[in-house]
């Protein structure tokens, strides 16, 4: 629901928003994000922007992304059924209990819950395609749409993390204690491989999928490492 008709970019390697310059620690510097411009849109054909079912999109960039130790692709599984868990991770710049946005990418630990009581919470009909799921003491608010939620299970002999789903919607208090709906990305992997191919640029569908499932997709890590290293610099100084 956030795809706009203005021009788009992806920004990569963000963490502090409001600070321009990388940050460094005894010589070792996190990289200023950069930007790519979107070429492409592609929407879910389905989309209800009443009960926000479908509520998914891609955005082709308008040239391959550079990978590096901050800026790498979160895992799908292809051709497996995803396993079954109990927790996520969401992360985000969205709003906190001070009603302003994190300067800061955050992250909070969230329970999968039975998709009923949302619907009886929201008053919606939410389905196999939407996640419903909530804490005790986090939740997701306004400006983490679109956002990953994710989880780490053990594929082959290595731990991963796996998208599961994207911020869709949830409580306009963004209070703890209150449950919301994600859509179910592993529900649309048929879609998302169908219009990769369909819209692929000359020679980069490949580069995708092999990314996508490849050796370098454990994101929750790097995420986890930049904090750490943030914590330093704020302590140090």
């Amino acid at each position: 629901h956030c795809v706009s008709f203005e021009d788009l970019y992806v920004r990569l390697g963000d963490y502090e928003t409001l600070d321009p310059m990388p940050y460094c620690l005894n010589n070792h510097c996190i990289p200023k994000f950069y930007n790519i411009s979107v070429d492409m849109k592609i929407v879910h054909e389905n989309y209800n922007g009443i009960t926000l079912q479908n509520d998914i999109a891609l955005l082709r960039m308008s040239e391959a992304v550079e990978y590096s130790d901050y800026v790498r692709p979160i895992c799908l599984l292809v051709g497996e059924q995803m396993q079954s868990i109990p927790m996520f991770t969401v992360t985000g710049w969205g709003e906190t209990e001070y009603g302003q946005f994190s300067r800061i990418l955050l992250n909070a630990t969230l329970y999968n819950m039975d998709i009923s009581y949302c619907n009886i919470k929201f008053n919606k009909q939410a389905d196999r395609s939407q996640i419903c799921a909530g804490s005790h003491t986090s939740n997701t608010c306004k400006g983490d749409s679109g956002g990953p939620l994710s989880s780490k299970f053990h594929y082959g002999n290595r731990l991963l993390s796996f998208q599961y789903g994207l911020v869709s919607y949830g409580s306009e208090r963004c209070a703890a204690n209150v449950a919301g709906v994600y859509t179910n990305v592993s529900y649309h992997r048929e879609w998302i491989f169908n219009k990769m191919v369909q819209f692929k640029p000359t020679g980069h569908t490949t580069f995708w999928l092999s990314k996508l499932v490849g050796q370098t997709c454990n994101i929750t890590d790097i995420i986890r490492n930049i904090e750490l290293m943030y914590n330093r610099i704020v302590y140090e100084n």
